[in-house]
């Protein structure tokens, strides 16, 4: 099975972490870079994603 590999990955940040960590673990599909679009109520949960 051919995965495509993408060099972005936009995450849009919620109280569902699982959707947006996933495809950041596996390893066919990582991409070069993570941009995370974060509202104000949502920063917490961004700080911790970006020490992943």
């Amino acid at each position: 099975m051919d995965i495509p590999r993408y060099d972005n990955h936009i995450c849009l940040v919620s109280e569902q972490t699982l959707p947006n960590l996933l495809p950041l673990l596996f390893a066919p599909f990582k991409p070069c870079r993570v941009l995370l679009m974060v509202t104000p109520s949502m920063q917490e949960r961004a700080r911790l994603l970006e020490k992943i």
